[in-house]
């Protein structure tokens, strides 16, 4: 899987996506779990007021072995 920038499109609204976020006070870069809903970023119900610069499907979960 590639990133998949935000200037380049963005992703389908009510799912989780791995993203990178760079801080706004610090500008460190961070890697993290949100939803895109209605189109803003979410985390936890609230809107996250950072900057999202990229973006990607999260993984399927590993397979328990039978």
């Amino acid at each position: 899987m590639n990133w998949i920038s935000v200037k380049d499109r963005l992703p389908e609204c009510g799912k989780r996506y791995l993203v990178q976020i760079i801080e706004p006070h610090f500008g460190a870069k961070i890697i993290d779990i949100l939803r895109y809903d209605s189109g803003i970023w979410v985390y936890d119900g609230m809107p996250v007021h950072a900057n999202v610069t990229h973006w990607m499907p999260l993984p399927e979960p590993p397979q328990e072995d039978e």
